[in-house]
């Protein structure tokens, strides 16, 4: 379940429910996201007030990955993609996309 707060009152390791988008509809921030403060900064400086952030499931959810699955789901990444984070955001997308990717994998989709 989701909760909306206000941008100030953004704490590290929170993670944002839904996508964040400015008012041109450009995606600023991904659901999945774990925030920190720098992201707090970031969001005022477009007017961003206030957000919605998981209630805790997710971090159940993100702990259960094993750190064999999360190094293998790294090294696909990093094959497909000739690109390094080299910045906290990039480093949180690289997150999510791990997330996701375990999401998936430990899902299947059956036929």
């Amino acid at each position: 379940m989701a909760k909306v707060i206000a941008v100030e009152d953004i704490q590290d390791g929170m993670i944002i429910a839904e996508p964040i988008v400015n008012r041109y509809g450009q995606v600023l921030l991904a659901s999945g996201v774990v925030l920190s403060q720098q992201h707090a900064t970031f969001l005022k400086t477009w007017n961003i007030r206030t957000i919605k952030v998981t209630a805790g499931a997710e971090d159940e959810e993100t702990s259960e990955i094993s750190e064999e699955m999360q190094k293998q789901i790294l090294e696909s990444i990093a094959q497909r993609t000739s690109w390094t984070p080299r910045i906290p955001i990039e480093e949180d997308l690289f997150k999510v996309a791990v997330f996701h990717l375990a999401k998936k994998l430990s899902n299947p989709v059956k036929k």
